[in-house]
């Protein structure tokens, strides 16, 4: 990607039992038609295990990719603090770009976990995906972060990516 992203959002990702979290820079570009104002929510959903076919699932919602299984989704829990398979993140950041917090936590410490972005559209449409493995997940501290990028698709995919 030669690009400069659209707007870098810092999350992070925390594990139960004293983790002290695994930041998360998310790097968002839209090199075709649709703009980050078309961008309702963004989906976050962690998977248990090493199966986990990052290319295949950014190429399509993550409820569509043949090795879905809700049974492998990591309950996690947003700011409110309550239990979900997923959590959809309202993005408020406008079309002129800037920083928003994404606040994961719950993760139990682990190996091999999947870590899934999804872009949502406001027509609840999938507009692009991150996808990639964190190796390691400890109840002490996670200081070595990742980049997350997620491309925005020309046109959004009919399927509806939302975990309910």
């Amino acid at each position: 990607m030669t690009s400069a992203p659209l707007w870098t959002a810092v999350a992070l990702l925390c594990g139960c039992g004293g983790v002290s979290g695994v930041p998360v820079s998310l790097e968002i570009y839209a090199p075709g038609a649709t703009a980050l104002s078309d961008v309702d929510a963004y989906q976050v959903a962690v998977l248990k295990g090493a199966s986990v076919d990052c290319q295949t699932v950014e190429a399509t919602c993550l409820k569509s990719w043949s090795g879905y299984s809700s049974s492998a989704l990591v309950s996690i829990s947003g700011s409110d603090g309550k239990l979900k398979k997923a959590l959809l993140i309202p993005n408020t950041i406008g079309g002129a770009g800037g920083n928003q917090a994404i606040v994961v936590d719950g993760i139990p410490p682990g190996d091999n976990y999947a870590v899934v972005i999804e872009a949502v559209s406001k027509a609840h449409q999938f507009l692009g995906s991150y996808c990639g493995i964190q190796q390691h997940i400890t109840a002490g501290s996670n200081s070595a972060g990742f980049v997350a990028q997620l491309t925005l698709l020309a046109t959004p995919l009919a399927c509806d990516p939302r975990i309910p």
